[in-house]
This record gives C-alpha cells, sequence and structure tokens, in this order.
C-alpha cells in the first residue's frame, strides 16, 4: 500500500541553510550537516495506508537508505499523528553501515533518537546485527568506503534484541546503476526470522 498517491517531491534542509530537492539528488549529497527532510507540497497520508497502519499488530521500520527510504514515509503529513494512536507495536531494525555523507559515524542510539524523533513515539523492538562481514566483505567496504564498518550498538536497553542477521554474499554495483548501492546488507531469510519469533511470542 503505498504511503500517498500525492506527487512527493522530497527536499532535504541542511544546517547553513542550503537545500537540495528530489530523491536522486539527496542520495547524492555530500557531507554536510542535515536539519530535516520534509515535503514542501502538500502530501497526505492515503487512506489505505491509514486504515492499515491502525489495524495492524506490528509495523516494522527499516532497514534502508535512511532519509530517502526511511524517514520519506515519515514525514507525509498525517502519519505521526496515526502512528502515535495506534496499537501496534514497531520493530526498528538498524541499519548495517552508516551512508557516507548522511550518517556518517552514527550508533544505534543515533538511529533510534532520530527515528522516535520522527515518529513522536518509542519504537519496542531494536534488531541490531550482531555478526561480523567476512574478510572479503570487509575489504571491498574498505576501498568504498571511509570510517566504522558496521553500526556500533552503543546502548544497554532491554527493547535491543541482537542477533546475526548479515548476508554473506558480496554486492557490488552494476553498469547502469545511478546511485552507489549497498554492498552489505540483510540476509532476508535471517531478518524475516527475527521478526517472526518477535510476532510469535
Amino acid at each position: 500500500v503505498p504511503i500517498t498517491k500525492n506527487k512527493a517531491n522530497l527536499t532535504m534542509v541542511f544546517t547553513d541553510n542550503t537545500f537540495l530537492e528530489g530523491e536522486s539528488e539527496i542520495d547524492k549529497s555530500t557531507l554536510k550537516s542535515i536539519e530535516k527532510v520534509y515535503y514542501k507540497n502538500r502530501v497526505a497520508l492515503n487512506r489505505d495506508a491509514r486504515r492499515a497502519i491502525m489495524e495492524a499488530n506490528y509495523v516494522i521500520i527499516g532497514p534502508g537508505n535512511f532519509y530517502c527510504s526511511i524517514v520519506s514515509n515519515l514525514v507525509v503529513n498525517g502519519f505521526q499523528k496515526v502512528i502515535s494512536k495506534s496499537k501496534a507495536k514497531i520493530i526498528l531494525a538498524i541499519n548495517l553501515t552508516n551512508k557516507e555523507g548522511h550518517t556518517n559515524d552514527w550508533t544505534v542510539s543515533s538511529y533510534v533518537n532520530k527515528i522516535e524523533e520522527y515518529l513522536g513515539r518509542k519504537v519496542d523492538f531494536i534488531l541490531v546485527n550482531n555478526e561480523k562481514p567476512l574478510a572479503k566483505q570487509t575489504k571491498y567496504y574498505k576501498k568504498q568506503i571511509k570510517g566504522e564498518l558496521l553500526v556500533k550498538n552503543d546502548m544497554n536497553d532491554s527493547r535491543i534484541i541482537e542477533k546475526a542477521l548479515l548476508s554473506h554474499k558480496l554486492f557490488k554495483n552494476k553498469r547502469g546503476d545511478a546511485v552507489k548501492r549497498s554492498f552489505i546488507r540483510h540476509d532476508s531469510d535471517k531478518l524475516a526470522e527475527c521478526v517472526n519469533k518477535i510476532i510469535n511470542k
């Protein structure tokens, strides 16, 4: 169910009062301090999405491109009001790695605090990977990205669930890719199993 049926042109504002418009431009943005993302035009919550959120037992957020794929849904007009009324438990899957230019040096608490700011409520479960990548994955990563390899868990919180969630496949960009894709990724089966255990429990 799409979060909105309106034309949605995402805007990112930096602390120096400069801004970018459009998901592709934001995705390629360089190292600047980000103030917020929002839609200039009125982007209303789809009625079907509203009903789905209100009827849901669980809402799963992430993993993905933080500002372009996750937060872009949370800033739709009406979403925060609906999620605050929903009785659904919220499962947040923390990204494995940080995105250069967007989330440099972020830790688990950085993701949790920022998501809760956009949600206007606490999350109930926080899924964190505790598995190390293969040597070849590390070597490839270090050639592409500066800084820490994986997002560090700096939280001592009962909501944290640490599991081996990493895929050991080596992903590379394909010819024609307009954006730099993640090459260290979650294993979808491991992640699904973790979510299923929470729900079934």
